[in-house]
Parts: C-alpha cells; structure tokens; sequence
C-alpha cells in the first residue's frame, strides 16, 4: 500500500535569500503547521515528514519511495560522481537498519574517494556487525587495510564480533598481528577485545598469552579471562 505523504504547503518552503533572526524564529511555527497538515489528513496511509524517522504498521524502519527513486535516478547518471550523495544514502540506509542496501550503495563511491572516508568505514563494519550480514564485515576490514588505512582501535570491537559468529578464526588470528603490526599492543581496550575473542572461540592458552603480553591489565581484562576459564571449568 503506497503511503501519502504529508508536507508543508509551498509558501513555507519558498526559498528565503536572507536568514535573519526574525526568520528562524518561525522555524518553529513552520514546523508545528506540518504537523496540524498531518493531522489534518484523513487519508490512513499518511506519512508525516515533519519527524525524523519514519516507519511502517509494524513499527520497523521505513524508506520513502522518494528516497528509493532518488538513488535509482543518482545511479542511472553518469555525470553524478559526487560522494557527498552516496555518503548521505549511506547513512540513511545505515540508520533504516538496512546494512545491505548501505552496503550496496558504498560501493559506488569510487575507491580513491571512499579510502579517505574512515567514518563512513567505522558506520558501515559497525551496521553490518550489529545488523548482519556478518559476511561482509571481513572484506569490509580487509579493504581497509589492503588500502593503507590504519584502522581505529573501536574497528577491532565489530570486527572481531562477525568473526565469532561465522566461527572465522583465521581472521581473528590475522587481526592479532595487525594490532601488533599498528602498535595497538599497548592499548589496554583492544588487547581486551583480543583476549575476549579468544577466551569465546575457547582458545583459553592464546587468551592467556595475550593477557601476559599487555603492559597493563584493567579490571575488564581480568574479568574477561577469569570468567572464561570458569566457563570452561577450569
């Protein structure tokens, strides 16, 4: 079922050449008559832009088919390079929870641009870790590397997370020598990571390895490998 839209009226949308302080003080009025249009509607499929988020009857993230044929239209042209439109696509899908379209549209950014973008990297590793799909996390990670980009250290967290749930322990064993390699091994928060990851997939003696290796332990650190070994009996 289509949903109508409910917008405010074309006056209040002209554009104003100059913003004074007596215009943004109608911001407010403008928006609050957006919302008397809304309610105003008898239609039942309406749609107030007036919010943030938009969602359907079962309360789950939306995405406008105005939005939809926007990007049809931004990837059918030729002449658009512009990241700044992919990168806001990207966004939106990352919080609709849609990793797979985000993950789609990422990709047409082109490689030279999309390597500087280390933001938009640390959203996308983090929706499809949280959001699946966990399988594109590595490539994800691996990209970044493969590109000279030193990852930041919260990287490791979402990474490491999609590498237990598909069971990849190859990778996570990699992962150890990147943050070796980075100079991370004196960093306290991903050496936890590391020692969690390990103490999960059950590798108890490298988890303990890993806890002798870092130059300060916290209560986290030691939390994490005491209840593992208790996990394991031990």
């Amino acid at each position: 079922m289509g949903h109508r839209v409910v917008s405010p009226t074309p006056e209040l949308c002209d554009p104003c050449p100059r913003r004074g302080g007596a215009t943004w003080s109608l911001l407010p009025r403008t928006l609050l008559s957006v919302t008397e249009v809304f309610l105003a509607e008898p239609s039942p499929t309406k749609v107030n832009v007036g919010v943030g988020a938009y969602r359907d009857d079962n309360g789950k993230p939306m995405i406008l088919e105005g939005v939809r044929e926007a990007e049809r239209r931004i990837a059918g042209n030729s002449n658009i390079s512009n990241s700044f439109l992919w990168d806001k696509l990207t966004l939106l899908h990352i919080s609709c929870k849609k990793p797979r379209l985000a993950h789609r549209v990422f990709d047409e950014i082109v490689h030279p641009e999309r390597k500087n973008k280390t933001t938009l990297w640390d959203q996308m590793i983090r929706a499809c870790a949280w959001d699946r799909p966990f399988e594109k996390v590595v490539p994800l990670y691996n990209e970044i590397i493969d590109s000279g980009i030193k990852p930041t250290k919260y990287k490791y967290t979402f990474v490491l997370k999609a590498c237990f749930a598909l069971h990849n322990i190859e990778s996570g064993v990699k992962i150890r020598g990147h943050v070796k390699r980075h100079n991370l091994h004196k960093d306290v928060y991903v050496y936890t990571v590391l020692v969690n990851f390990y103490v999960k997939c059950g590798y108890l003696v490298e988890a303990r390895e890993l806890l002798d290796e870092m130059p300060e332990r916290d209560v986290v650190a030691w939390n994490v490998i005491i209840s593992g070994f208790l996990s394991n009996g031990m």
